[in-house]
């Protein structure tokens, strides 16, 4: 358990562009927003243009690190902590709450976890460190001489001759759940438990309730000639060439994975259930009310489809995905809807892409739209980013709202609702100044914007958006209403 002390979460950041101040506004933008009401507090100098630093999930706090050759400095919202030979980039995180902040350090040839300022035992090496949901316990792989072991809450688990560098807590924060290695077999650890051995496997899975254990286990060394099975609650499935996406329904009632055969055939399980087969699948994901399933597909003429509840929708060219946990197939958080990006190629143009929802086309086509769309709370609105090349004014980005279009910048960032769904705000960028647009209408100017983990920037309690900002080489905490 950690002592609260008005310290912060974050995982990386997005950084949107900075620059001189002098450059217009776009013509297409039919206002600004009245600056006056905007609030600026000031947190601290700095040096330079940060490109090394953590927003917490709250938008209020920043961790940056700053080089001070041959050392490096750390600040805490604007104010210097202290100072190490180096700090891991991906290294630093902030607590869910944004009341605790992490980081891995070290001096000379030795690493050391740093928690709330205080700095932990030293190790030879050290993975970045994973806060527990609740917010009360802190997980990290750490070696000691030739071997790695788990630290929880600063005691010492078994050690390994490798571990993975992510543990996975329950989101009840009851279990941690980790994959590890002896000699050149893995193994899962849960609570501190090993399980059975086995040639390879993959990152293991916990359930929300966190009562269930589901990991993918290989047979055979030889990546070509392996097989692949998923395990459950210790309980072997069927063998498969390969298998990806596996996961349990919010209401862990349900475990749901994509597999291929080998003989270019794919298909998904649902509960031990095999569904309709494809030339390939991918991207599975659950409904939030775990009562609908999707995934992508390709077919045997080569387009690409969305399977809903084991229906196909209408055949593209290709259709969009991103990264975990962003592939594939947005659901509307009413479970009603599905949204997605697909490219299509017409008789004499070049391919461009378009947002689906429901499988119908919603609004205009782009050479390129942002993955994934992004629902409003109350499901009723659709929002995404797009790119398009403007004759003689070269790639613009502007964001639809429901298929209307609205103002053109040279990028966007960050597209997100409000949380009664009334408002829509993202950062943009024109020459080198960024700035926060909240239903078109511009806030102020600054060299930099803090983007918050979630990749966006906060609607705060009372409505209005919080988010950091530098301009003159200061760093501000804004607070910017929202105009009814």
């Amino acid at each position: 358990m950690f002592a609260r002390i008005g310290i912060l979460l974050g995982l990386l950041l997005g950084v949107a562009n900075l620059g001189c101040a002098n450059s217009q506004m776009p013509s297409s933008v039919p206002s600004s927003f009245p600056t006056a009401a905007v609030t600026e507090q000031v947190m601290g100098p700095v040096r330079e243009l940060p490109d090394r630093c953590v927003i917490s999930p709250d938008g209020r706090h920043v961790v940056m690190i700053v080089p001070d050759w041959p050392h490096c400095t750390v600040f805490f919202d604007g104010k210097p902590w202290s100072k190490y030979d180096g700090v891991g980039r991906h290294g630093i995180s902030f607590s869910p709450d944004s009341q605790h902040v992490a980081y891995v350090a070290f001096k000379g040839h030795k690493f050391f976890m740093v928690l709330d300022g205080k700095r932990g035992p030293e190790y030879d090496n050290m993975d970045r460190p994973i806060f527990s949901p609740d917010s009360t316990h802190l997980a990290y792989a750490a070696m000691k001489g030739k071997q790695w072991l788990m630290v929880l809450d600063g005691q010492e688990e078994m050690e390994y001759d490798d571990i993975s560098p992510k543990p996975d807590f329950s989101e009840d924060s009851k279990h941690l759940v980790y994959r590890a290695n002896k000699g050149q077999n893995a193994l899962v650890v849960l609570d501190g438990q090993a399980g059975p051995e086995y040639d390879n496997i993959y990152p293991p899975v916990l359930s929300p309730d966190g009562k269930h254990l589901a990991y993918v286990a290989w047979k055979g060394h030889d990546e070509a000639k392996h097989y692949e099975f998923a395990i459950v609650d210790g309980h072997s499935g069927p063998a498969y060439v390969n298998i990806n996406g596996l996961l349990f329904s919010p209401d862990s009632q349900h475990l749901m994975y994509a597999v291929g055969n080998g003989s270019g055939v794919g298909f998904v399980v649902l509960d031990g259930t095999d569904g309709p087969r494809f030339d390939y699948v991918a991207d599975p994901a659950f409904s939030p009310d775990s009562k609908h399933v999707v995934y992508t597909a390709r077919t045997s003429t080569n387009d690409g489809v969305v399977v809903r509840d084991g229906k196909p929708g209408p055949a593209f060219f290709n259709i969009v995905t991103g990264n975990p946990p962003d592939d594939g197939v947005t659901f509307s958080p009413d479970s009603q809807h599905v949204a997605y990006i697909a490219s299509r190629v017409l008789p004499g143009k070049h391919q461009e892409d378009i947002l689906v929802l429901d499988d119908h086309i919603v609004g205009a086509a782009f050479e390129l739209i942002e993955h994934p769309p992004v629902f409003s709370p109350d499901s009723q609105h659709v929002a995404c980013a797009a790119n398009a090349h403007i004759f003689l004014r070269g790639w613009k980005s502007l964001v639809c709202v429901d298929g209307n279009a609205g103002p053109e910048y040279d990028h966007i960032i960050g597209t997100v609702f409000s949380t009664d769904s009334k408002h829509v705000a993202y950062v943009a960028t024109t020459g080198r100044t960024c700035f926060v647009v909240v239903d078109r209408q511009v806030g102020p100017q600054y060299d930099w914007i803090g983007i918050g983990p979630e990749g966006n920037v906060i609607f705060d309690s009372d409505g209005a958006l919080v988010y950091l900002a530098i301009k003159n080489r200061t760093l501000y905490r804004v607070h910017q209403p929202v105009a009814n």
